[in-house]
Parts: structure tokens; C-alpha cells; sequence
């Protein structure tokens, strides 16, 4: 028996971040509107592998040369 996994998709931080979770495994990303404020990449400050996370902990702060943008977890 295969069984579906539906995937979850939203925005999140006034439309700065998009995500997408299907089963345990979650991707984030900057909206157009997030890459428009956060200007050229300048340093990205990550977790490390297979860190785990709680809801509405900072996973990434991406700096960029107009701004800072913070990529808070969706979900547990």
C-alpha cells in the first residue's frame, strides 16, 4: 500500500518566506518580495545538519546589502 503524502505549502512573515513540508522533511525560500527587500546576498548564517527546530525558532538569517531578513521555523 502506497500511502500520499500531502504537502503542506504557505507564506510566512508577510510574504518574505514561502515553505513547502511534505512528510517530515521541510524547504524554505525567500519570495520575490523577500529577495526584492533583502538586496544582494551578502552572508547567510545556518543551522547545522539535521539540527532539530521548534516553531517559531530562528532557522536562517540571510544579510544582504539592503537588509536582514530572519527565517523563523513553520512548524516543529
Amino acid at each position: 500500500m502506497v500511502t500520499d503524502r500531502l504537502a503542506k505549502r504557505g507564506e510566512l512573515q508577510d510574504g518574505r518566506v514561502w515553505y513547502e513540508q511534505v512528510g517530515r522533511i521541510g524547504t524554505l525560500g525567500l519570495t520575490d518580495l523577500g529577495v526584492d527587500e533583502l538586496g544582494e546576498v551578502e552572508g547567510l548564517d545556518l543551522p547545522d545538519e539535521e539540527a532539530a527546530c521548534s516553531r517559531e525558532e530562528s532557522l536562517v538569517i540571510a544579510e544582504g546589502s539592503l537588509a536582514k531578513i530572519e527565517l523563523l521555523a513553520p512548524v516543529n
